[in-house]
């Protein structure tokens, strides 16, 4: 199967699950309906648990993985509260950035050097997400004057950081 077809269907299923977030904190309070969304995720994961898919972690490892989860919560509660305040062309928008950030993270923390061809799609990324905040002011006014935009925008971090 072409890459392009998987690509586009990519595209499509995240659309939708977009638009699933957005319907579900509207006219709804968030803390709920994340509270409602990791209760049935983790009854969905817990037919898997006798199955021997986990393996017993150490105290160090269960620290981790509570940081992980307090990072993702964090960004969860963050990136819905924004959600349900911002229209979704420009929260979907905002959290298109998650790749670039991780880049971004990747090249100042961990040490990673993209080629050269990988610098330029990086910039045409970093341009694109200019021309749209300049885009988005016509529908918001001040980009970054926005609580919710940088509410959105901290939550992308932090799913970034998650990463």
């Amino acid at each position: 199967m072409s890459w392009l077809i998987l690509a586009f269907a990519s595209a499509v299923f995240l659309g939708l699950y977009d638009l699933a977030k957005k319907k579900s904190v509207q006219d709804n309070a968030v803390r709920p309906v994340l509270c409602l969304c990791s209760a049935f995720y983790a009854l969905f994961m817990l037919p898997l648990l006798p199955l021997g898919f986990c393996e017993p972690l150490s105290l160090h490892d269960h620290l981790l993985l509570m940081a992980k989860a307090v990072i993702v919560g964090l960004s969860w509660l963050f990136t819905y509260n924004a959600i349900a305040h911002m229209p979704l062309s420009i929260s979907t928008t905002i959290r298109a950035l998650a790749p670039l950030f991780t880049i971004m993270i990747a090249v100042g923390f961990m040490g990673e050097r993209p080629f050269p061809l990988q610098w330029v799609g990086i910039a045409v990324c970093v341009f694109s997400y200019i021309g749209l905040s300049l885009a988005g002011r016509k529908e918001m006014g001040h980009f970054f004057s926005n609580g919710w935009v940088v509410s959105m925008l901290i939550g992308t971090i932090l799913a970034s950081c998650s990463g």
